[in-house]
């Protein structure tokens, strides 16, 4: 994550694959280990992922909100 912070910049710009891969990654921890924290220490990286998950294409793309356990 760290590497990632000091990388932020090179992920700005129109979205490329390496950005999409972070951005997808970043939103995948964010979906599964929400307790994780990674922004903290990390604004440059978080100020990108806010960026890029606002984009429409992230939008539609997001997984759907988890249901309640046992309601399949």
């Amino acid at each position: 994550m760290d590497a990632l912070e000091a990388e932020a910049a090179a992920l700005a710009g129109p979205p490329h694959l390496g950005a999409i891969a972070v951005g997808c990654a970043l939103g995948y921890l964010d979906f599964r280990f929400a307790g994780l924290a990674w922004r903290e220490g990390r604004p440059a990286l978080a100020r990108w992922e806010a960026g890029m998950a606002a984009r429409p294409a992230m939008q539609a793309t997001r997984p759907p909100p988890a249901s309640p356990a046992g309601n399949h």
